[in-house]
């Protein structure tokens, strides 16, 4: 006899990643436990439109902030991004193209790093990310020379 498996996941999974898990005798409960509300001003907006058409750098390290800049802009703008992985890079592939990523890493920590190794060619970066983020971005870079 095979024994059912009872999962609770904190968040959305994929309706095939539900059947497979059925199928192998695994249910999983999914309740999520963060709910992301999404803020738009005008001025949010007009400068996203302005940022648009311009080349800048730009710091990503939340999958909910390429989603949320994806929904302003018209077009995939010629932006150098910096990112964190996972998800994260995988939503600024399909969005902006794999080109546009100049480096990336596991956290923010990481994109930090990049950004400062790059610190030469960098005078501003354009820091893309939620309300719950780390410091290391904004903290860090300034320090260094580069405006965030």
């Amino acid at each position: 006899m095979k024994r059912e498996i009872n999962i609770l996941c904190t968040r959305k999974l994929d309706a095939n990643i539900l059947k497979k898990a059925e199928l192998n005798n695994i249910h999983i409960d999914c309740v999520p436990f963060i709910e992301t509300i999404f803020t738009h001003s005008l001025e949010v907006e007009k400068k996203l439109k302005e940022l648009e058409t311009q080349e800048i750098v730009a710091a990503f390290t939340s999958k909910k902030a390429v989603e949320a800049i994806t929904k302003i802009l018209q077009t995939a703008p010629h932006w150098k991004i910096f990112t964190t992985g996972g998800i994260t890079k995988k939503s600024i592939i399909k969005y902006f193209g794999e080109d546009a990523i100049m480096g990336s890493g596991k956290h923010a920590s990481d994109v930090k790093e990049k950004l400062f190794e790059n610190k030469d060619n960098i005078s501003k970066v354009y820091f893309f990310c939620g309300d719950q983020r780390m410091n290391d971005i904004p903290e860090y870079l300034p320090e260094q020379g580069i405006e965030v």
